[in-house]
């Protein structure tokens, strides 16, 4: 009976226990209890793992001497944790530790603990105040990322390195001491601390890594020391109120992006250990004026200098054999440039946009100026060719609207499309016998330009080459072309005189639209196609002859020729496309081919000077509306038996001439076939039809 209370009393005093504490187990030889009052106590030894808890219910966390290590995620998003004391035991603290810790607002870690895993801090965003280990020797990746509440740190000297993301997004950081003992900092280890304003860098760092300080924006001063060899990629980017920069002597690389968006930076001395300057290195500085780059800088990087826009003048070193991509693309203060006999190669889009650029020479050693090169380089009046040059390439020097003459040397073998694209006040230019092809948009829109030479050697002009060149009056086309491609002279409307070569033997379509002051064209006897609008709205040709070689008539080819009396259609002629002489108000004589088998839609429509036509027997197919609105058509004459189709079978009443055919336009047609004609689809629209036969008694 005595025994049965005894276990009663000590059952009765464990349920009062549990009331009050919560307990369990969190390592090999840890455990941990939770009092009523909200302290979490850790007791033990070895490392504390892993543990299930309301975390809620903590506010404060004591862990007692014997525990060694604070393992991963432990107290990670312990939201309402105010206090935490850490013994001398402990080592390390494992990886997001205390990540999202956000109500904590103090931290001591003991001399004991020599690293700091990866996140550990992360996103404390309450912390003000951290006291780190003397013995530390590692922060890790993100460590106290985002501890938006951090206003200063000291970093202890045996600290040898400085994690990825270390204090990134710590934007309440004013100022930072990084200790003699820092060798590296590391990927963007302080990106985005914006509130950072200044920072001394120890003579130790050898490397300063990715984005380090990206986005610093109030860092105004920094120094480099003469440790270090290498400055990131996009290390310094944005540290838009950093003025100026030394840079030692001890640096080989200034990698991509490294200064990149610093408005503020007004100059910089890259100094003679500098073999290589990355890719964007320097772009959008817009408050540098001044840059001297040394002799041991061999190679520059794409968009290094790009939109530069306060640099005025700029010296390539001897040591330089390419100016890369978009190097000094917006640098529309750069008002001088000089390239040594070093480089071979100008890049694509290397000078775009720089408007206050008035002239360039391009030393003999260049072989090539890539795509775009100088385009829209508006001030520029003066250009001065290598006479090594093989390649101008496409858009080279496109929209220089200053450019008034420019002399292209005998070695330059291909002229790629749009080089002088709305180059307005280009006057005249020559091209080299070494040219093969006058390539698409070449000098499209050169209002200005009045003569051009084409030489022997090119046997093709492309797509809208000389597209509204409206001051060009003439030109001679070598006997060595063979094609005349679409747009080709299309808007010229000065020119007044062309001569097409025999060797030519297409024109393709639009070629000459637009062309009003255009009187008199001869088409050689080697074209077999007129191509669609070849000659649409050349509102002063009158005469015109078209070759036997000739056996179709593109879609509207000489729509609009309003000065055009009379044509004639040789007998090689099968096909006449829609609309092909549509508008043609001035035309009186039209002689068909006998050949001909397809008139197509709206063919002669609107040509109200038209009196008579006759059809030849050849025509098998007449769409509909050839003829409409000729309101001067008196009489169509239809030598063939059986009456043309005309239009789409099925598609309902179909009209030749208009919707009711006027009453003095007379059709004639073989006196056999005058039923067939009035029950034909078409045809059956003309009131008055009659027998050839009649006519001829006429």
């Amino acid at each position: 009976m005595k025994k049965a209370i005894t276990i009663l009393v000590i059952s009765l005093l464990s349920c009062i226990s549990a009331m009050a504490i919560q307990c369990g187990k969190c390592g090999d030889n840890a455990t941990w209890t939770l009092s009523d009052d909200s302290v979490l106590t850790i007791s033990g030894t070895g490392e504390i793992v892993k543990f299930d808890i309301d975390k809620k219910k903590v506010k404060e966390v004591v862990i007692e001497d014997g525990i060694t290590a604070i393992g991963m995620s432990n107290f990670s998003s312990f939201f309402e944790l105010r206090n935490i004391t850490i013994p001398n035991s402990v080592t390390w603290i494992g990886g997001r530790a205390f990540e999202g810790c956000t109500g904590l607002p103090n931290i001591n870690i003991p001399n004991s603990v020599t690293e700091i895993k990866d996140y550990a801090f992360a996103d404390c965003t309450g912390l003000t105040n951290v006291i780190l280990s003397d013995s530390l020797t590692y922060i890790g990746k993100g460590a106290f990322r985002g501890c938006t509440g951090l206003t200063s740190i000291t970093i202890p000297n045996s600290v040898t390195n400085i994690g990825e993301l270390a204090f990134c997004g710590c934007t309440g950081l004013t100022s930072i001491t990084i200790p003699n003992s820092v060798t590296s900092i590391g990927y963007k280890a302080f990106q985005g601390c914006t509130g950072l304003t200044s920072i001394i860098l120890p003579d130790s760092l050898k490397s300063i890594g990715i984005a380090a300080f990206d986005g610093c924006n109030k860092l105004t001063n920094i120094t480099i020391p003469n440790s270090v060899t290498s400055i990131g990629v996009d290390a310094f980017k944005k540290c838009k109120a950093l003025i100026n920069i030394n840079i030692p002597n001890s640096v080989t690389s200034i990698e991509a992006g490294a200064f990149s968006y610093c408005t503020g930076l007004t100059s910089i001395t890259i100094p003679n250990s500098v073999t290589e300057i990355g890719d964007n290195a320097f772009w959008s500085c817009t408050g540098l004026t001044s840059i001297t780059i040394p002799n041991s800088v061999t190679s520059i990087g794409w968009s290094a200098f790009c939109s530069c826009t306060g640099l005025t003048s700029i010296t390539i070193p001897n040591s330089v054999r390419q100016i890369g991509w978009d190097v000094f693309e917006g640098c529309t203060g750069l008002t001088s440039v000089t390239i040594p006999n070093s480089v071979t190669s100008i890049g694509n889009y290397a000078f775009k946009g720089c408007t206050g650029l008035t002239s360039i020479k391009i030393p003999k050693s260049v072989t090539e100026i890539k795509d775009y090169a100088f385009e829209n380089c508006t001030g520029l009046t003066n250009v001065i060719l290598s006479d090594s040059l093989t390649y101008i390439g496409k858009g080279a020097f496109r929209g220089c609207t200053g450019l008034k003459d420019i002399s292209i040397p005998n070695s330059v073998m291909e002229i790629r499309k749009d080089a002088f694209l709305g180059c307005t006040g280009l006057t005249s230019i020559t091209i080299p016998n070494s040219v093969t092809s006058i390539e698409e948009n070449v000098f499209r829109e050169c209002t200005g330009l009045t003569s051009i030479t084409i030489p022997n050697s090119v046997t093709e002009i492309e797509n809208s080459a000389f597209y509204s060149c409206t001051g060009l009056t003439s030109i001679k086309i070598p006997k060595s072309v063979t094609t005349i491609e679409e747009e080709a002279f299309s808007g010229c409307t000065g020119l007044t005189n062309i001569t097409i070569p025999k060797s030519v033997r297409q024109i393709g379509w639009e070629a000459f639209k637009d062309c009003t002051g255009l009187t008199n064209i001869n088409i050689p006897n080697s074209v077999r196609q007129i191509g669609l609008r070849a000659f649409e709205g050349c509102t002063g040709l009158t005469n015109i002859t078209i070759p036997k070689s000739v056996t179709e008539i593109g879609d509207k080819a000489f729509e609009g020729c309003t000065g055009l009396t009379s044509i004639t259609i040789p007998n090689s002629v099968k096909i006449i496309r829609k609309e092909a002489f549509s508008g043609c108000t001035g035309l009186t004589n039209v002689i068909l081919s006998n050949s001909l088998i397809y008139i197509g839609k709206a063919a002669f429509r609107g040509c109200t000077e038209l009196t008579n036509i006759t059809i030849p027997n050849s025509v098998r197919i007449i769409e509909d509306y050839a003829f409409k609105g000729c309101t001067g058509l008196n009489s169509i004459v239809c030598k063939s038996k059986n009456p043309p189709i005309s239009g789409s079978e099925g598609a309902g009443p179909i009209y030749i001439i208009n919707d009711i055919a006027p009453p003095t336009t007379t059709l004639y047609v073989p006196k056999e076939s005058i039923k067939a004609y009035k029950k034909a689809n078409g045809w059956r629209n003309f009131k008055n039809i009659k027998a050839i036969e009649s006519l001829n008694k006429k």
